[in-house]
């Protein structure tokens, strides 16, 4: 029995192409890890700045509890920083710092694009009219 190849029309083509590159990229986002040299923003703010003491508390952390994530180490010594008074106060205080926020917003508004576009697309590929 033959095997009949349907042909794939191009804009099919593109959406699965533009999925991919966009799965990447929040893949890429959600691996995001802080390079060793560098200390974790938050970290830093729990230790009050101090590097040292920063890069002493994560390997403190990481030779206590072995074979957790980075995120998990930060919010362990943030915790127990907040814990015993010596974090920022009572509570978790909210600080919003500009080139945080404005990354995330970016990121939200091309996850939007993106998905916005790629309905669009489908629906084209699909065959259904647009109002």
């Amino acid at each position: 029995m033959p095997v009949v190849i349907a042909a794939i029309s191009p804009k099919a083509v593109l959406a699965v192409l533009i999925a991919l590159g966009f799965a990447i990229v929040i893949i890429g986002l959600i691996k995001e890890q802080v390079a060793p040299g560098n200390i974790n923003p938050n970290l830093l703010r729990a230790a009050k700045g101090d590097r040292k003491l920063a890069a002493r508390l994560l390997e403190n952390a990481k030779f206590r509890y072995p074979g957790k994530s980075d995120r998990w180490y930060v919010e362990k010594i943030i915790y127990d920083q907040e814990r015993d008074g010596a974090g920022s106060g009572r509570g978790r205080k909210i600080e919003f710092n500009s080139r945080e926020t404005r990354d995330k917003l970016w990121t939200a508004t091309a996850f939007l694009a993106f998905f916005s576009m790629l309905t669009r697309v489908m629906g084209d590929v699909m065959g259904r009219d647009r109002v």
